[in-house]
């Protein structure tokens, strides 16, 4: 408020004396506006020098989102579930620690930092098919069976924030810029995509979002119709290669026929969307959900209710501490994004 209060001082004091030699009013302000330079540019230089107040909001939010999600972990445990734990609370710290880091950080300061984590994700991938683990079926793992992370997830995070700080490093190099993110964007799908075509979809509503906004702000010169038709353009092709890439799989087809009729699919890729869905409809509004109807599974953690952690975490919330509970919970993410 005080940069912004000494800034319009300048203009109103130019536009004053602008006004005693004989310039119209309304041309006297144009004028002193003009004078002060590109608003967007001046605006990003005194971001570089004025670290932005730490968000209170933002902080209580992130730190009530993480309990809650702890809180039904240790309920999980105090249930007889243990799978994944190790992991699930290492993860946890680590996500601490990073955001911490960032949070209380100049983090304009790792811009030029980008291309190395976007080299990160690509040393992820390549660690994933060399030396990564199986679980389940599925090469996504590195570590141990007792302590792993999501290889595939680390890459996506890897690329989207290396992309991320490559748009704003290369802002003002025009349309070959953009194309040139474009492609790396592109290319960090189609490598995710042949391990995790489920985070591969995910990366790609993503990257639409981090281009849309990026040229709302004036990203890559003012032709903004030119560069959405650009950034829609190379969207479709994306959108043409993976439908390349599933539609000659039989398994990949039936697997996502699966997950829209799962009653139908129980012995595979129906099987986890079925128990979130009767775990909704047994959810009390306040308290755990009632599954007694389901014999001596009932709560089970390995009976009918999908694991607590990774994709159905909601889910779990619902079922341990009721539909309030994860109305809140959704409520809080849309807020955090």
């Amino acid at each position: 408020p005080g940069i912004r209060e000494e800034l319009a001082d300048h203009v109103a004091e130019h536009a004053q004396d602008l006004k005693e030699e004989g310039v119209p009013p309304e041309e006297a302000r144009e004028r002193a506006v003009a004078a002060m330079g590109d608003a967007a540019a001046i605006g990003r230089e005194l971001d570089e020098l004025h670290r932005p107040q730490l968000s209170k909001g933002l902080l209580a939010l992130g730190v009530l989102l993480t309990a809650g999600g702890v809180a039904s972990i240790l309920y999980a445990v105090a249930h007889g579930h243990s799978h994944q734990i190790t992991s699930t609370l290492a993860g946890v710290v680590l996500g601490i620690l990073t955001a911490g880091i960032i949070y209380f950080s100049d983090y304009s300061r790792y811009l030029k930092w980008s291309p190395v984590l976007y080299g990160l994700g690509v040393a992820l991938v390549i660690a994933v098919d060399q030396v990564g683990i199986t679980v389940n079926g599925s090469r996504l793992w590195l570590g141990t069976s007792a302590l792993r992370v999501n290889g595939y997830m680390m890459a996506e995070l890897c690329f989207m924030a290396g992309v991320a700080g490559l748009l704003v490093l290369f802002r003002d190099e025009g349309a070959g810029a953009l194309v040139g993110c474009g492609i790396l964007a592109a290319l960090s799908v189609w490598l995710i995509l042949h391990g995790a075509f489920t985070t591969a979809v995910l990366m790609a509503f993503g990257y639409v979002w981090l281009f849309t906004q990026a040229i709302r702000w004036g990203y890559f010169g003012g032709k903004r119709r030119r560069n959405y038709a650009i950034v829609y353009g190379a969207v479709g092709a994306v959108w043409l290669a993976i439908a390349a890439y599933i539609l000659p799989a039989p398994w990949r087809v039936n697997r996502i026929i699966g997950m829209m009729h799962p009653f139908d699919n129980l012995d595979s890729s129906g099987w986890a969307s079925s128990r979130a869905i009767l775990t909704l409809q047994h959810a009390q509004f306040i308290g755990p959900a009632d599954m007694s109807a389901f014999g001596e599974t009932g709560l089970s953690y390995h009976g009918i209710i999908v694991e607590p952690m990774r994709d159905y975490a909601l889910m779990r919330l619902i079922n341990d501490f009721g539909l309030l509970a994860g109305l809140v919970a959704a409520i809080g993410v849309l807020m955090l994004v």
